[in-house]
């Protein structure tokens, strides 16, 4: 060989004990003629020297401590991840909320618009003006605005109440007084109602007042856990429309979209009336 180069590789195999006998003689030969290789194996002699001096088992715990990190770091990208996902299930979640709260609310609009179209050719009120509740029964009950109506003097009745002889209709501004009947629009979610016997109805009012002289002192009136108070009505024909035209009388509002009802079944002895203090 005339190249250093490869004396170099010679060199390396050398120190590392890998050259045979002629190519070690080839290599000494070699550098008894040349300076430079002679400078560079000294070089390359005393590095490999000192480098195996530093050479050194690693720690019993090294294997250990790795690991460990290793874990501490997946385990902070699942807490990563899993942070992530709260936040979106959080979003998703007022997401629905905001839809539950907004749902009655379009519905009311959707039904004040419906009675701009309501028809002025016969004895009937309007569509609109007639509030229709679910009974215990599946069977739909609709109270009429204008009998509710509590007028104030007997012009205001005559006003409010549809001709019998069918040649007026019930004013259109009407329908604006449903609120005032005595019944509430707004979504009322009951809470910590539990019945071990389900009711064949149920009747849920806010206010304050007098609940057995309404009912009468024979009532059967109890006090929740919720702070509510309940009385049991008997399950004949028409007593949910009665018992909540007692309730209004008596100063009471009617919940008409409530939510978080227990079950009800309608071959139930009675109904139960729920009232709870002012909102």
């Amino acid at each position: 060989m005339n190249n250093c180069q490869d004396y170099f590789v010679y060199m390396n195999q050398y120190l590392d004990g890998e050259l045979s006998q002629q190519e070690t003689d080839e290599l000494m030969h070699h550098m008894e003629i040349c300076e430079s290789c002679r400078r560079r194996f000294e070089v390359l002699r005393r590095f490999t020297e000192e480098t195996r001096k530093l050479d050194a088992e690693p720690p019993e715990t090294l294997h250990a401590a790795i690991m460990a990190r290793i874990r501490r770091e997946r385990a902070a990208k699942r807490r990563r991840i899993f942070v992530r996902l709260g936040g979106l299930a959080a979003c998703l979640a007022l997401l629905v909320v905001l839809a539950d709260v907004a749902s009655p609310w379009m519905s009311r609009t959707g039904n004040a618009s419906d009675t701009s179209g309501a028809t002025t050719d016969g004895a009937a009120a309007p569509e609109a003006a007639l509030f229709g509740a679910e009974g215990a029964s599946g069977a739909s009950r609709s109270v009429d605005v204008y009998a509710q109506s509590a007028p104030e003097s007997d012009n205001a009745a005559d006003s409010a109440l549809p001709k019998e002889d069918g040649g007026e209709t019930a004013p259109e501004d009407a329908v604006v007084a449903n609120d005032a009947l005595g019944y509430d629009h707004e979504l009322f979610v009951v809470s910590g109602l539990e019945e071990t016997v389900p009711s064949a109805f149920y009747i849920i009012a806010v206010g304050t007042g007098d609940l057995s002289a309404a009912f009468g002192s024979d009532a059967s009136i109890e006090q929740g856990a919720q702070g509510e108070t309940c009385v049991l009505v008997e399950n004949t024909e028409n007593a949910q429309a009665e018992a909540e035209q007692t309730l209004i009388s008596a100063g009471f509002t009617v919940c008409d979209n409530v939510e978080g009802l227990p079950a009800t079944d309608g071959s139930a002895e009675t109904g139960l009336v729920v009232v709870y203090e002012h909102r």
